[in-house]
């Protein structure tokens, strides 16, 4: 696997295992309004499926890691795909609000194991400069993916219903998972039962949490994908409910934000390449703070349309293409040995925080864009000052 010639079927292949996790949250968010008539629910309801979907995956991820240190990363991999495959199911013949909420819980516990060890796979099989790079490919492979599902999703929203979204979803697994099971061999070369065990557990977690560069990365990377889950569990009913505008329309918006993910990914190339990996992230972090500092400007000084809202979300997606190559490397280069374990760690932060500001959020009566402008401008603020204030140092210490 680590042969130059078989790169491109890993990216391939890791660009859908990678994409499992985003694809079953965005897909349907152009029909959060179908599924409430549908099972008679209320938007909190279907905007908590998406909560309990990220917290489900999130923490999941803390035992996916350590079982990938035992038994490979390979088949952790597919026996996560089988759990997220049989909750769709789950979710695409409910009648209840209850039934949606039990499978959007177990796709989250299957989707955790794609979700925590594509970053393993990376880890394992490149290092340094080429892992950022092997980052970068593999962000702008699976920004087609993360473009097409929401447009996806608001066309078959449009023409067949949200059911039919959850039956694409379990096609897209199948595949996946029919692909890793020809395509991928198993990359952890030091793979070990005695990795299991508690004692080598704890040890592993006390490593990674005390160490206060990979901790103060996960932070950062906690308070950024919040506010992009802000932006998730928030923009289907801001511009569907609220403005009018068709499911397919706002899958179309979202080849935008698309876009604006490429932008910011090969401008960091650039950028980091010039003047670092800190001056890269400071400046995408701004970015974001900038964007919600917009909307909220735009609220207080005109009344809300379409654009108001896009334009700024662009630019805060734009202004996350430069954080998630950066803080991934950082947080990573230390600990090939126990990649399983940061994976693990650093991917329940992540999605813990998108849970937690989709929770909020979701407990917040949507009748304007305010919410959604408060979350994305402390996204911003307050992971730049925790890069400034715990990143940033040891940065410096490690390159002296």
């Amino acid at each position: 696997i680590r042969m130059k010639n078989k790169t491109p079927i890993l990216l391939i292949v890791l660009i859908l295992v990678g994409c499992l996790g985003q694809i079953n949250a965005d897909m349907y968010t152009p029909s959060f309004k179908a599924i409430t008539r549908s099972l008679r629910c209320t938007d909190n309801i279907v905007q908590l499926s998406l909560s309990l979907y990220l917290l489900s995956m999130g923490l999941s991820q803390l035992i996916y890691g350590p079982i990938s240190e035992g038994i490979g990363r390979r088949l952790t991999i597919i026996i996560g795909i089988i759990i997220n495959i049989i909750g769709a199911v789950i979710v695409a013949h409910t009648n209840t609000s209850d039934g949606l909420l039990l499978g959007r819980v177990i796709q989250g516990l299957g989707a955790g194991a794609a979700a925590a060890l594509y970053r393993s796979i990376l880890r394992d099989s490149f290092s340094g400069h080429q892992l950022t790079k092997m980052i970068a490919y593999f962000t702008n492979g699976a920004i087609f993916i993360c473009i097409t599902s929401p447009v996806l999703g608001g066309f078959i929203q449009d023409a067949f219903g949200w059911r039919t979204t959850f039956l694409t979803l379990i096609g897209y697994s199948i595949v996946t998972l029919i692909l890793v099971i020809t395509c991928l061999r198993e990359t952890n070369t030091q793979q070990s039962k005695d990795k299991l065990n508690v004692h080598f557990l704890l040890n592993s977690y006390r490593e990674l949490i005390t160490d206060r560069g990979f901790l103060g990365c996960c932070l950062c990377v906690f308070l950024t994908y919040g506010g992009l889950f802000a932006w998730f569990t928030s923009g289907s009913l801001i511009c569907v409910k609220m403005l009018g505008i068709s499911p397919a329309t706002f899958g179309l918006l979202n080849i935008l934000t698309g876009l604006s993910v490429l932008i910011g990914t090969n401008l960091n190339t650039k950028i980091s390449k010039r003047f670092g990996a800190s001056a890269a992230m400071q400046l995408g972090w701004s970015t974001i703070a900038i964007a919600g500092i917009s909307i909220l400007t735009c609220h207080f000084i005109m009344s809300l349309n379409i654009w108001m809202i896009i334009i700024p979300v662009c630019l805060f997606i734009a202004g996350a293409g430069f954080i998630w190559p950066n803080t991934f490397t950082t947080a990573f280069n230390p600990f090939g040995h126990i990649a399983g374990y940061a994976s693990a760690i650093y991917g329940c932060i992540q999605i813990i925080g998108g849970a937690f500001f989709s929770t909020v959020l979701s407990y917040i009566p949507e009748t304007n864009a305010l919410p959604l402008a408060i979350a994305i401008s402390l996204s911003g603020i307050l992971a730049l000052l925790c890069f400034l204030i715990i990143v940033k140092p040891t940065m410096k210490k490690a390159s002296s």
